[in-house]
């Protein structure tokens, strides 16, 4: 009876590890993310910010398809930064699910113990009474 007990125990730390380990390897993957989308919103200021200091313009027009340009150039930067934010609200939960994984597993630990303790008790008392 306790070893099927423990076997349960075992089993279920053994999913808690594989998923904290999971967990943890995208956690890896989304910050690799959000530095790949810092550094493409760096990069459409230094353009913005190129094209913003190029010559003036002298027509209307002109004026007309620059302005549209640096909007784009605005848009694709608060998109980036929402984009940026997104990820790390999300790695932050996961982070929050990594930790209360952790107390599961230590929990899930402390119950396999104590059953093996309780086992070696019932296992000594058998021999005893025998």
């Amino acid at each position: 009876m306790w070893d099927r007990l423990i076997t349960i125990k075992k089993h279920r730390e053994t999913r808690l590890r594989r998923d904290i380990s999971q967990t943890q390897e995208e956690i890896r993957h989304l910050v690799e993310q959000v530095a790949q989308l810092e550094a493409q919103r760096v990069e459409v200021v230094r353009t913005w910010q190129a094209r913003s200091q190029e010559e003036s313009v002298r027509r209307e027009e002109e004026l007309n398809d620059l302005r549209r340009e640096l909007s784009g150039y605005a848009s694709e930067d608060i998109r980036l930064k929402k984009e940026r934010m997104r990820v790390r609200t999300h790695i932050l939960g996961l982070k929050q699910r990594i930790h209360e994984w952790n107390i599961e597993l230590r929990q899930c630990l402390i119950k396999q113990e104590k059953l093996r303790l309780l086992q070696d008790e019932m296992g000594d008392s058998h021999v005893i009474s025998s």
